[in-house]
């Protein structure tokens, strides 16, 4: 699986791009930028909870569930960051009437919702098939959490270079914790930190010889900005070729993924293309 789909596009930068039929990712050849200094210390600005405040220059304020992002820096050369939804606390009415819709167009048969519990019914083909969901709530500060929804943590180890994602979808429930032996999905790769000022490049090496890459921008003490190799509809790139190879070559492998390998003045360039990269705005929750 994709480490920054599986991470930072858990993140409706998940759906920061709408897909073409078939998907690609573009790797680089090897960690970038090339000119910036490796870390081994965590930023101390990578701290805290962030909402997702905009994306690809798209304001979320509409939607029902918002999605948060969760940075502890564990010691001074750890970060983990934990990818969630929240709730906010005065829309529990918002979520009523969009079930209640749901409801009059036979998508949902049966629906309750209280501040420690959503439950609802989706209707199938087969009436004697029904897909009841439960999700418990936690109200924290302004929002409700449920530990249904924290889908994996990601923890990057900058003094010895690893990035492991550790997948929590199926953690049993509490009730059979003691008597079901648990051993969740654990992924480790390489990883190259590096850093400038306000900036941090984090490089994963999925495969040899190709790395994906989360770009994180503080912009203020209150707001970040993330972007990160992600996939794109092959008509996409096949339409903008010409403007994406101007800015250096793109070598297709057989797994009709790209790999790259750009001076530092051309990632620029790249992070610069919202539909490449994407462009996802973070807002720090207060007190966070």
């Amino acid at each position: 699986m994709k480490t920054i789909i599986r991470l930072f596009v858990y993140l409706p930068v998940l759906a920061a791009i709408t897909l073409a039929s078939a998907c690609n990712f573009v790797y680089f050849e090897k960690p970038v930028p090339q000119g910036a200094p490796e870390i081994k210390t965590a930023p101390a600005f990578l701290n805290g909870e962030y909402l997702i405040a905009e994306e690809n220059g798209s304001g979320s304020q509409d939607a029902i569930m918002h999605t948060l992002l969760r940075f502890e820096r564990l010691d001074d050369t750890h970060i983990a960051v934990g990818v969630e939804s929240a709730l906010p606390a005065g829309d529990l009415s918002k979520l009523k009437k969009a079930l209640a819709e749901a409801q009059a167009e036979a998508k949902v048969t049966d629906y309750f919702v209280s501040e420690k519990l959503i439950y609802y019914t989706l209707a199938q083909e087969d009436a004697e098939e029904k897909t009841g969901m439960a999700i418990h709530l936690q109200k924290r500060g302004a929002y409700y959490r449920s530990p249904q929804w924290i889908h994996a943590t990601y923890i990057f180890d900058l003094a010895k270079g690893r990035h492991l994602i550790i997948s929590t979808s199926d953690l049993p429930v509490m009730s059979d914790l003691l008597t079901v032996q648990y051993k969740p999905e654990v992924t480790d790769f390489p990883l190259v930190a590096k850093g400038k000022g306000d900036e941090v490049w984090l490089s994963s090496e999925e495969e040899p010889g190709k790395w994906s890459l989360i770009y994180l921008k503080r912009v203020s003490d209150k707001e970040l900005i993330i972007k990160g190799t992600l996939f794109f509809g092959d008509d996409h790139f096949k339409k903008n070729q010409a403007k994406y190879e101007a800015v250096t070559p793109f070598r297709k492998t057989e797994n009709n993924d790209y790999i790259i390998n750009p001076t530092d003045e051309q990632l620029k360039a790249f992070l610069a293309d919202p539909e490449l990269f994407g462009n996802t705005r973070l807002r720090k929750l207060a007190g966070k």
